[in-house]
Protein backbone atom coordinates (compact mmCIF):
# COMPACT_ATOMS: atom_id res chain seq x y z
CA UNK A 1 0.00 0.00 0.00
CA UNK A 2 2.85 2.72 0.55
CA UNK A 3 4.26 1.76 -2.85
CA UNK A 4 0.67 2.55 -4.52
CA UNK A 5 0.36 5.55 -2.27
CA UNK A 6 3.74 6.82 -3.09
CA UNK A 7 3.61 6.17 -6.93
CA UNK A 8 0.18 8.16 -6.58
CA UNK A 9 1.57 11.10 -4.76
CA UNK A 10 4.72 11.35 -7.27
CA UNK A 11 2.62 11.19 -10.26
CA UNK A 12 0.33 13.81 -9.03
CA UNK A 13 3.29 16.43 -8.17
CA UNK A 14 5.04 15.24 -11.60
CA UNK A 15 1.74 16.50 -13.49
CA UNK A 16 1.42 19.62 -11.62
CA UNK A 17 -1.40 21.48 -9.77
CA UNK A 18 -3.59 21.90 -12.72
CA UNK A 19 -3.66 18.57 -13.96
CA UNK A 20 -4.83 15.15 -12.76
CA UNK A 21 -3.89 11.50 -13.42
CA UNK A 22 -5.80 7.97 -14.50
CA UNK A 23 -5.63 5.98 -11.68
CA UNK A 24 -4.33 3.08 -14.47
CA UNK A 25 -1.29 5.28 -14.17
CA UNK A 26 -0.63 4.25 -10.98
CA UNK A 27 -1.05 0.51 -11.59
CA UNK A 28 0.92 0.99 -14.69
CA UNK A 29 3.85 2.31 -13.02
CA UNK A 30 3.70 -0.16 -10.58
CA UNK A 31 2.63 -3.45 -12.33
CA UNK A 32 4.23 -2.83 -15.90
CA UNK A 33 1.90 -3.05 -19.61
CA UNK A 34 0.61 -5.99 -19.08
CA UNK A 35 -3.35 -5.61 -18.72
CA UNK A 36 -4.07 -8.58 -16.77
CA UNK A 37 -2.10 -7.43 -14.26
CA UNK A 38 -2.62 -3.76 -13.21
CA UNK A 39 -5.88 -3.91 -14.81
CA UNK A 40 -6.82 -6.60 -11.62
CA UNK A 41 -4.88 -3.94 -9.05
CA UNK A 42 -7.77 -1.52 -10.13
CA UNK A 43 -10.08 -1.55 -7.61
CA UNK A 44 -7.29 -1.15 -4.67
CA UNK A 45 -5.76 1.80 -6.82
CA UNK A 46 -9.31 3.15 -6.46
CA UNK A 47 -9.28 2.89 -2.64
CA UNK A 48 -5.78 3.85 -2.43
CA UNK A 49 -6.35 7.30 -3.90
CA UNK A 50 -10.06 8.03 -1.93
CA UNK A 51 -8.08 7.57 0.89
CA UNK A 52 -5.41 10.04 -0.09
CA UNK A 53 -8.56 12.56 -1.29
CA UNK A 54 -10.07 12.24 2.37
CA UNK A 55 -6.55 12.37 4.34
CA UNK A 56 -5.97 15.99 1.39
CA UNK A 57 -2.86 14.70 0.43
CA UNK A 58 -4.26 15.01 -3.12
CA UNK A 59 -6.02 18.05 -4.41
CA UNK A 60 -9.69 18.91 -4.11
CA UNK A 61 -10.15 18.52 -7.79
CA UNK A 62 -8.95 14.85 -7.20
CA UNK A 63 -10.92 14.53 -3.96
CA UNK A 64 -13.89 15.15 -6.16
CA UNK A 65 -13.18 12.68 -8.36
CA UNK A 66 -12.26 10.18 -5.81
CA UNK A 67 -16.13 10.70 -4.51
CA UNK A 68 -17.11 9.62 -8.05
CA UNK A 69 -15.23 6.73 -7.80
CA UNK A 70 -16.45 5.72 -4.65
CA UNK A 71 -19.83 6.03 -5.83
CA UNK A 72 -19.25 4.07 -8.67
CA UNK A 73 -17.71 1.10 -6.46
CA UNK A 74 -20.89 1.11 -4.10
CA UNK A 75 -23.21 0.86 -7.20
CA UNK A 76 -20.84 -2.10 -8.31
CA UNK A 77 -21.38 -3.74 -5.68
CA UNK A 78 -25.10 -3.04 -5.42
CA UNK A 79 -25.79 -4.58 -9.02
CA UNK A 80 -23.46 -7.21 -8.49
Amino acid sequence: PAALSDTILYLVRERGNEKTICPSEAARKLAGSDPDIWGAMMPHVRKVAIGLAREGRIADKVAALAALLAADLVRSRVVR
